[in-house]
């Protein structure tokens, strides 16, 4: 559907809901992953570009093409989001669609300040601090504008709670499109009427369950039209679900497919049966709006949505199909809805808008337009695509268009649509059938590179048949019609649909079978790609290949079938993909010189050919996890091979000599080549990128490097046998990344590593020979990452890395005995300074000075030889962030760990002698101390703490102390607070239950907004027992209380205390927006649930702004001081399932029980028993 004026039309033909614009190193698997999900879930189209960034290279035009293609743009900022040019190159482009297009922009600030980004500072700003040229003040400029934009700061909102915090951005995006929506579509040629007769079926006033139907010919506007009536109307439910295109996938994948795709299950063994069972409990008790897309079949309804009483009250679902006898079929009777084509006014501009970017024919094409529309018949995918497919042509093209339009009849669909595909190049032609029989849904650089290998300039021709409306992306996955799919299909099969073998492209698993089988090839096959096959029997394909001469595309998977593999490929062959074949080796007679990339995963090749092959097209061989391959091939004849993938290969022995001398090899991997123990002694691959070695447990010489390889910076040499690395690594100069990991018989590092002036990361924990590291380590002035064993002697030059960040010394495994390591580093260096005349044993007390370490911003030391103590200026590290002191048995920490002012997590759990904690870091807001066992004293709790961990230290003083310190200051604000403690009872002043009572009910004064900043719930706990969460229910939504620290293992009761604040539930709370939180839950009730095993007590309380936690015991007295006049707080309890009234001025308490602990509160306060044995509630009830 397009709009009636040339600026809404921007607006209104906008590819994307959603452009996200991320950096991939920091967001792409976390937070970023979380959003693009969640808008997914909510059938929000988002554009999120799935290709790694490279620092240095230009955005590509598509990515440009996106951002103007998209309705809303989310910017993610994070800490190196401004190191990337890429990035900052998207934000220029957004801020400029925002001021001419009027696009919504939304930053989020994740982990950086919102300063930082207005003004460059910080980490963020160190990352754009690199940049030099003329773009950096296009860049400032815009990260400014950007910065000053409304959005979301997640430390400020939800303290990193990632998955409320992705709620509140959801439903804020959610709005604004249904804002932007509703003024949309009175623009839309077409679309209000029809979705106002969807709705009017829908009967959105009747509390009941509906389904209704939406019936039509394919193209007709269904989709759109139920997606349009899902945007408007998902608010009002509590789960929404779209799964498009049901018939495609229950074809591909099968029913049970389609049910993981409606409960957005990763459970792939569930059968349908299951999942059917598990629909109707999912859905039973909501109500949900549900759009079943393109159904065909019956058993599908069943399968998904077998009747109304699998779904909670008020849900709808809609059903669209080209089928009316399957609704009549599934009860749906009158409530069908049959699209009605364009009318000649409407196809018009719809027309024109494709044809002439605007709402009318231009006059010297007026006359032809009308015919053109006249042969569409009303239908809007015909008249879209021959708009695309007009635009810019001359009359002539024109006429010739009319002149095949009047040869087909009105009513032949796919014939009218075939006018756009022969007005195609001829390699877009078979690109166009490529995607239309094989590729919809798969991911576009896949594509690209299968394509790009039989000669095609693929991802070139695909944006011409973008623009032609033929082909769509979507989430970096090609896409299109199904009704020009079918268009696609059609031309392949043309008049010989019943005889395949005449076919050129085979994609049905039982045709390509029959004519794999009864060799009945032939030289029309140009491509076959099957994904999986249904059979078990045991097949012949000796013969199969031998007549299809003109084969160049080949992808099979035949998991568990077995089958003679065969003696003939075809020399045509350009990609070869053929996962779990089962043959030892691919044919003698193979080897076409035209081939350019082979993968053959997890199959059971023993090796790929005997002797040389001469294929020098070939760029990639990918023989990933086969398990028998024992050696490789002779590269002498493949000299411009750019990859090679043999990981998980694990009976591989040997590499071919000739590997060495590949001066087009980018990447070699053989990671977790168990029984490798042949490699060549020398190489001198010019090109290569990585060289991942990892797990190749009997390799034990690394080869000589002759001659430079700049281009070669990351190796991986984790738990291998190498015993040393050759002095020529120096050739490597480039080099970043170097992990040696667990490299158990690794005895030196050549002295010429430290002139690897570009080595960042530096790993060689657990390499137990290693006594020393070179003596100029310290000379590497780009080294970041520098990973240690404790044992390990570290050189006095450590002390020259500026620019280290990360430093960590770990204990090796407990069977190796202890060296001196980290102390005969401090020896040497002490001894350097003029303190000679300190003896050696005082010297063995504690690890030298840190304080030049200006960068470290993760620091770790763990299982310290016993006397170890930490350097008492370790507080000069002004910029680190993480510390990790676990497993080590001093008795205290330095008092200048308070000086340390970035200082974010700090964990010295397991360090038994620990006695106190000093005064910590104002900045500190994670701490760990599990199983400190002498740990008594606490100085200081910063008030910024969001999670505390004190497991298992049963000594500790005044546990109450660290409870009050958590509920005070900036904590309450805005944040989510989680504390875990020994103890047996709950401070006075929480309201304290006993389990078992059931449910406890509150009621909020009414102007609780002005003095209540959260709720606070603290249990004593058998955390062993412990098996279900506390929850809180504010009206129906539920927000559980769990133990962030998990299920901790320990043979003693524990106080457990979660405190929320109300800004976070106004963040998480579905349908109510966060400007009308106070005006619409002015009688919110709250419930606290505490019927789950291992609690014996629980509490709650409101903890409120400006007042002592202390002044009273009562939790509502905290009001009545502020507004001076009394509050009714506990109306009724409930208690065995009997419902008991309170009353005003009695003190109701329990009778005694051996599990509760307060059995002297019988003594202090009158028992009430009302015909009872026993009843309690721990407060007063004040009129």
């Amino acid at each position: 559907m397009a709009s009636s004026s040339s600026s809404s039309c921007k607006l209104s033909l906008r590819k994307y809901d959603v452009f996200l614009s991320f950096r991939g190193e920091d967001t792409r698997k976390t937070f970023v992953d979380h959003i693009y999900s969640a808008l997914h879930q909510k059938g929000i189209v988002t554009f999120q570009d799935g290709e790694k960034l490279e620092r240095g290279k230009s955005i590509r035009p598509e990515l440009l093409k996106a951002i103007g293609e998209s309705s809303i743009a989310i910017i993610v900022f994070s800490k190196n989001y401004a190191s990337s040019s890429w990035c900052l190159d998207e934000l220029v482009e957004i801020i400029k669609q925002h001021k001419e297009t009027n696009q919504i922009v939304y930053p989020v600030f994740y982990g950086v300040d919102p300063s930082e980004v207005r003004k460059q500072e910080g980490l963020f700003g160190e990352g754009f601090a690199i940049h030099e040229g003329g773009k950096v003040e296009v860049w400032r400029d815009a990260l400014v504008e950007a910065a000053n934009l409304s959005g979301w700061d997640t430390k400020a909102i939800v303290n990193g709670h990632e998955a409320e915090c992705v709620k509140a951005i959801i439903k804020h995006i959610q709005g604004s499109l249904y804002h932007k929506y509703s003024i949309i579509e009175e623009k839309l040629i077409g679309i209000i009427p029809r979705v106002e007769k969807v709705k009017s079926l829908l009967r959105m006033e009747l509390g009941e369950v509906r389904m209704i139907g939406i019936w039509g010919m394919g193209g007709s506007g269904k989709t759109t039209i139920a997606r349009y009536v899902f945007k408007e109307l998902s608010h009002h439910f509590d789960n929404t679900r779209f799964v498009e295109n049901v018939r495609e996938i229950a074809e591909k994948s099968g029913l049970h497919s389609v049910q993981q795709e409606l409960l957005l299950s990763m459970d792939r063994n569930l059968d349908m049966h299951q999942g059917t069972q598990t629909i109707r409990k999912t859905f039973s008790r909501q109500k949900v709006l549900i759009v079943l897309d393109d159904v065909d079949e019956l058993s599908q309804l069943d399968a998904l949505a077998g009747d109304c009483t699998w779904f909670g009250e008020g849900s709808r679902i809609i059903i669209t199909t080209r089928n009316e006898r399957l609704l009549l079929a599934h009860g749906i009777n009158e409530d069908i809805y049959n699209v009605d084509l364009l009318n000649t006014d409407e196809a018009l501009q719809l027309f024109s808008l494709y044809a002439f970017r605007m709402n009318t024919p231009t006059k010297d094409f007026e006359q032809h337009a009308h015919l053109v529309v006249q042969y569409a018949a009303g239908h809007p995918l015909t008249l879209k695509v021959l708009g695309n497919s007009l635009r810019g042509r001359d009359m002539k093209k024109w006429i010739t268009t009319l002149d095949r339009l009047k040869e087909i009849p009105k009513t032949e669909t796919l014939e009218t649509l075939k006018v756009s595909f022969d007005a195609l190049e001829d390699i877009e032609k078979e690109i166009f059938l490529d995607i239309a029989c094989f590729f919809k849904g798969w991911h576009s650089v896949e594509v690209y590179k299968i394509l790009d290998c039989c000669g095609f300039d693929t991802e070139k021709w695909v944006s011409d048949l973008v623009q032609r409306a033929l082909v769509s992306i979507s989430s970096e996955r090609l896409d299109m019609h199904d009704m020009i799919q079918e268009m696609g299909q059609y031309i392949v099969c043309g008049k010989s649909y019943k005889d395949p073998q005449k076919h050129s492209r085979l994609w049905k698993p039982q045709q390509v079978l029959d004519v794999l089988v009864a060799n009945k090839g032939t030289e029309e096959i140009q491509a076959i790609v099957v994904e999986g096959f249904y059979s078990a029997e045991s097949l012949n394909f000796s013969l199969a290949f031998k007549n299809m001469t003109n084969l160049r595309l080949l992808h099979l998977d035949t998991k568990g079938m077995h089958f003679i593999g065969p003696e003939y490929l075809p020399s045509s062959l350009q990609y070869l993909n053929w996962k779990n074949y089962t043959a030892n080796s691919l044919p003698s007679s193979f080897g076409s010189g035209n081939l350019v990339g082979i993968h053959m995963h997890s199959s059971s090749l023993v090796e790929l050919w005997k002797g040389v092959k001469y294929l020098h097209n070939l760029k990639f061989i990918d023989c990933q996890e086969s398990k028998k391959l024992t050696q490789t091939p002779n590269f002498t004849g493949i000299p411009n091979l750019e990859r090679l993938e043999l990981s998980g290969c694990s009976s591989l022995v040997k590499v071919h000599e000739s590997i060495g001398c590949l001066e087009n090899l980018k990447s070699l991997d053989l990671s977790n080549c168990y029984e490798l123990k042949s490699f060549p002694s020398y190489i001198m691959m010019k090109s290569l990128e990585t060289l991942s070695l990892r797990h190749c447990n009997n390799l034990r010489k690394f080869p000589e490097i002759q001659g430079k390889m700049d281009r070669l910076s990351h190796i991986y040499l984790h738990h291998t046998a190498i015993e040393q690395l050759p002095e020529s690594i120096l050739n490597i100069t480039n080099l970043s990344v170097l992990s040696l990991l667990g490299c158990i018989n690794l005895t030196s590092l050549p002295n010429t590593i430290s002139m690897l002036q570009s080595l960042t990361y530096l790993d060689v924990r657990r390499c137990i020979k290693l006594a020393t590291l070179p003596k100029d380590l310290g000379n590497i002035a780009s080294l970041e990452h520098l990973l240690v064993s404790t044992d390990t002697q570290l050189p006095s030059s450590i002390i020259n890395l500026k620019n280290l960040k990360t430093f960590s010394a770990v204990e090796p495994p407990s069977s190796i005995p202890h060296k001196k390591g980290l102390l005969d580093w401090f020896f040497e260096h002490k001894n350097s300074k003029k303190n000679s005349n300190l003896s050696r044993h005082s010297l063995y007390q504690v690890l030298p000075s840190l304080s030049s370490l200006t960068s470290l911003k993760e620091l770790g030391l763990c299982n310290l030889h016993e006397g170890m103590t930490l350097p008492v200026d370790i507080g000069t590290l002004s910029s680190l962030e993480y510390l990790i002191l676990c497993d080590n048995q001093f008795t205290k920490l330095p008092f200048s760990i308070s000086q340390l002012s970035v200082l974010k997590r700090l964990d010295v759990s397991n360090c038994p002698r620990l006695e106190e904690l000093p005064e910590l870091p104002p900045t500190l807001a994670l701490l760990f101390a599990n199983n400190c066992k002498s740990l008594r004293t606490i100085t200081s709790l910063s008030s910024t703490l969001r999670q505390v961990s004190f497991l298992g230290c049963r000594r500790l003083e005044d546990q109450h102390t660290v409870l009050h310190k958590a509920l005070q200051g900036y904590n309450v604000m805005k944040h989510q607070t989680s504390v875990l403690l020994p103890g047996i009872e709950i401070p006075k002043w929480f309201q304290s239950e006993r389990t078992g009572i059931g449910k406890t009910v509150i009621e909020l004064p009414g102007n609780w907004n002005n003095v209540i900043t959260g709720i606070s719930v603290c249990v004593v706990a058998d955390l062993m027992g412990l098996t279900r969460p506390i929850s809180l229910t504010l009206s129906t939504k539920q927000i559980p209380f769990t133990n962030r620290n998990g299920m901790c293992h320990s043979d003693r009761l524990h106080l457990w205390m979660e405190y929320v604040s109300f800004d976070l539930l106004q963040c998480s709370y579905e349908g109510i927006l966060r400007d009308d939180w106070i005006t619409t839950t002015p009688g919110l009730i709250l419930t606290v649930s505490t019927e789950t095993s291992g609690v014996k007590i629980c509490g709650v309380r409101f903890v409120y702004k400006d007042v002592n936690l202390e002044e009273t015991s009562s939790v509502d007295s905290c009001v009545m001081k502020k507004e001076s006049k009394f509050l009714r707080c506990f109306k009724e309890m409930e208690f065995d399932g009997v419902t008991y009234s309170l009353q005003p001025g009695v003190k109701y308490v329990s009778d005694g029980d051996a599990t509760f602990d307060r059995l002297s509160w019988n003594e202090k306060h009158e028992c009430y028993r009302s015909g009872r044995s026993l009843i309690k509630v721990g407060m007063n009830i004040l009129d």
